[in-house]
């Protein structure tokens, strides 16, 4: 196999194996013990150790919530993370309310499903978000040559505050909602308005500060008994700083996903460079260990590339950069201009040629 000049072939413990991820197997830990590291993995045969020289973090993102779903679930009520929405969509049907949180594709997606299946006799389906507004993706031409090469060089060599900044800013072309989805939905509403069946609640820069029980279930209060409702949401309109109560019976976070340090990484922790915020400084080469040459990551830059992170699109030029880092050679072309723009001031050799 082709390594980095100097290096040697990576070999599994009996020697000769090649390391694989495989579905089914769990990093468990990290330790780097002389010229390679040692990766200490449980599989359903059980525990196998691997050796490299290089390490490559794929491990992508975990869902997170403002609260903690499980205080709230069970009991009468519904409580979730969109990540599990498909698991338990007949749980939410049965119910007679269903509250989404969120304003991105994932959001749109689900409230789109219960608000159709519900048809006449299912649950009234309300659907708030923090965002000013349900805010379509961007898909034109010149703004997608933001996922290119030279847009990651321009936002790569910007300082952390700034590129945090723009990322809020951004927000729109990577996490918003399709628009012919939220199309359809509105035209879902129209005729849910003609037939005079409740259409529910369709509230933006509205927050959720806080969600509770209203009562226990079983021992009600006569103002959850008679609304049918279990939870209690304090929403909070952004807008105005106006605070208000909202009940419901199931309640759906589709509050996204955020990148969490694996602890198998704890035995080389100190090798891993880190900004002044706990996250991987990651190099443009996308490595992250001090030495910017062994340990590679992504879906973990978002901070570092920008909006480019996520997108799956990008992934085919990812792989190849981290290939060449740990082959030491271009194993598949790498691109490093396709776009017709320029991002930040022009360099003085392109001034000069202009």
């Amino acid at each position: 196999m082709g390594c980095r000049a100097g290096a040697r072939p990576a070999l599994g413990a009996g020697g000769g194996r090649r390391p694989t991820g495989r579905p089914g197997t769990r990093g468990t830990g990290r330790r780097r013990r002389g010229p390679v590291y040692r990766v200490t993995a449980l599989t359903r045969e059980g525990t196998e150790t691997y050796r490299a020289r290089h390490l490559v973090l794929g491990i992508g993102t975990t869902p997170w919530s403002p609260i903690d779903t499980g205080l709230l679930d069970g009991g009468g009520t519904v409580a979730l993370h969109a990540s599990d929405y498909l698991h338990r969509r007949e749980d939410l049907l049965s119910l007679g309310s269903v509250t989404v949180v969120g304003s991105g594709q994932s959001a749109a997606e689900i409230y789109n499903d219960l608000l159709s299946a519900a048809a006449d006799v299912g649950p009234r389906v309300d659907w708030v978000t923090r965002s000013p507004r349900f805010f379509p993706m961007e898909y034109t031409k010149l703004t997608l040559e933001m996922t290119s090469p030279e847009y990651i060089d321009h936002f790569h060599e910007l300082p952390p505050d700034q590129r945090d900044r723009m990322l809020r800013e951004q927000r729109s072309l990577y996490k918003g909602i399709d628009a012919e989805l939220i199309n359809q939905i509105h035209d879902l509403l129209y005729r849910r308005s003609v037939r005079g069946l409740d259409t529910g609640l369709l509230a933006a820069a509205t927050a959720l500060d806080r969600a509770r029980r209203e009562a226990d279930p079983g021992n009600a209060t006569d103002f959850a008994t008679a609304s049918g409702a279990a939870l209690r949401l304090d929403l909070r309109c952004t807008d105005t700083g106006r605070k208000w109560t909202h009940h419901t019976e199931g309640l759906v976070l589709a509050t996204g996903y955020s990148p969490t340090p694996p602890r198998f990484l704890d035995g080389i922790a100190e090798e891993i460079d880190r900004d002044g915020r706990g996250r991987y400084r990651v190099a443009r080469d996308h490595t992250v260990d001090r030495a910017h040459s062994f340990i590679h990551v992504q879906n973990a830059e978002e901070h570092t590339h920008g909006l480019t992170a996520p997108d799956l699109g990008m992934g085919a030029m990812r792989n190849s950069i981290i290939l060449r880092g740990i082959c030491g050679r271009e194993v598949y072309p790498i691109e490093s201009s396709i776009a017709f723009q320029q991002f930040g001031a022009p360099t003085a050799r392109h001034q000069e040629a202009r």
